[in-house]
């Protein structure tokens, strides 16, 4: 349920509090939907989001999932001296302390 609300905070910023009118937000109610989500009012967003909760959840999951995979990537990615581009070792990497 936390990974939910945190989607949708971030997803929806600027219209947290009328998320229907959110470009983001309709676009992707239209892209899972497709007609079902066209022309969003408040009562028609409440009710397919109701109506669609589990496949929500699923997908916020599976970002969430993504989003952690990709922080550890980029975190075992070995650094790189900005000015030289040369690659640096353990023992030289200035970011290290």
């Amino acid at each position: 349920m936390f990974k939910t609300f945190h989607y949708y905070w971030n997803a929806a910023r600027g219209y947290r509090f009328n998320p229907w009118r959110s470009p983001y937000i309709r676009w992707r109610f239209e892209i899972f939907l497709g007609k079902e989500a066209s022309n969003l009012t408040a009562s028609k967003f409440f009710h397919l989001a109701w109506k669609y909760r589990d496949n929500m959840e699923r997908f916020v999951d599976w970002a969430a999932e993504r989003a952690f995979t990709v922080s550890i990537n980029l975190a075992s990615e070995p650094r790189i001296a900005p000015s030289s581009g040369i690659m640096l070792s353990e023992k030289e990497d200035p970011w290290k302390s």
